[in-house]
């Protein structure tokens, strides 16, 4: 039997800026009061304390908004800051006015808005492809708009995110201070008592992660007839097993996790008491998960399968295919020989292998 491996990695346009947002904010263009002592500015200390530096980031246990933002200006994130020439200066709290809210809601974006553009964005089983930059690139400038109607995706995106949590929680917008190579940068987030709802810089930083496991055996050599040249035999009719999972992952500029895909496959058969072995079935299983404003899409597509017969000893062609975004219209699809996604750009990872028998152990 021949054996063939394959494995993608697709990246869409749209994805390199888009895909790990932390929800929904507004640039220094906003039209909201930008004079340091206004009266309705609220003081915030910057400093840390002893809880935020004890706080676990894999626990995720933040308590207030207040923690996230002292995370980046300690530069203490998964993403590192001061290494791509950002660096959170302090930020301060504005009223708690609803029209600083509609103002966001109708002025989304300006042709000013800065937007970060992800490098080096991936980890492979836990391993970095390199350093984990960015750059911030204007709006206007940034190969999204390249993409059909991708602000339109975006000001709507935006726009849904804030009226969901704004109908759930209490929004309050915070003035975030920067300086980005040597320059003052403003932008203006959205929080609530929890956390950080969106910030344009904070909410399309993001990480990649891929994982993959299953069969690890080497495979034995084998006869035309499939025979193990091995003399140790099952003393009975042996069950069988060959399984192979992939997940792919976006997570924030924290490390907490937006979206999850994964996708299994398992085969199973019987090894004789003369050491043939035989494909007899498979099963599939897929899991989904997505924050709001996120969505994951999983599949497992079956090219061919074969269970063991008169004239064959079985065998199963498959693709595995697992995708994220940070967009709801995300779609992935099974063709007969391949997956494809569709919808608000994302990044999707396939994997497909052609299983003989003699790839199954015990």
């Amino acid at each position: 039997m021949q054996k063939t491996v394959k494995m993608k990695l697709f990246l869409t346009k749209s994805a390199y800026f888009f895909l790990f947002s932390i929800l929904v904010s507004c640039s220094e263009n906003t039209p909201i009061n930008n004079e340091e002592d206004s009266s309705d500015l609220l003081e915030s200390s910057t400093k840390s304390n002893q809880d935020i530096k004890n706080l676990n980031l894999k626990n995720f246990d933040f308590q207030s908004w207040k923690q996230y933002l002292e995370i980046v200006i300690e530069d203490r994130s998964i993403i590192p800051f001061k290494e791509n020439g950002l660096k959170l200066v302090s930020y301060k709290e504005l009223d708690r006015d609803e029209s600083r809210i509609n103002e966001i809601l109708k002025n989304p974006f300006s042709s000013k808005s800065l937007i970060p553009q992800m490098e080096n964005q991936i980890f492979r089983n836990g391993n970095s492809d390199g350093r984990l930059g960015f750059k911030l690139l204007p709006i206007s400038k940034t190969e999204m708009l390249k993409e059909e109607n991708d602000m339109d995706g975006r000001y709507n995106r935006k726009r849904s995110i804030i009226e969901h949590y704004r109908n759930i929680s209490e929004l309050q917008v915070v003035r975030l201070n920067w300086k980005y190579n040597g320059e003052d940068l403003v932008t203006y987030c959205i929080v609530n008592n929890k956390e950080v709802v969106y910030d344009d810089i904070l909410s399309n930083l993001y990480i990649i992660t891929i994982e993959s496991s299953g069969s690890k055996k080497e495979t034995k050599a084998s006869t035309g007839t499939n025979k193990n040249p091995y003399p140790e035999c099952p003393t009975s009719y042996l069950d069988i097993i060959y399984n192979r999972n992939k997940k792919h992952t976006y997570s924030d500029w924290s490390g907490r996790e937006r979206a999850r895909a994964e996708a299994y496959i398992t085969i199973t058969g019987t090894e004789t008491t003369n050491c043939i072995k035989y494909i007899n079935n498979y099963s599939q299983q897929t899991y989904e998960h997505g924050d709001y404003g996120f969505s994951a899409k999983a599949g497992v597509g079956i090219k061919n399968f074969r269970p063991a017969g008169s004239s064959t000893d079985g065998w199963c062609d498959y693709e595995l295919g697992v995708a994220v975004s940070n967009s709801t219209s995300l779609m992935l699809s099974w063709g007969g020989q391949s997956f494809s996604i569709s919808g608000g750009g994302g990044t999707m990872m396939t994997f497909g292998e052609y299983v003989t028998p003699d790839m199954l152990y015990e």
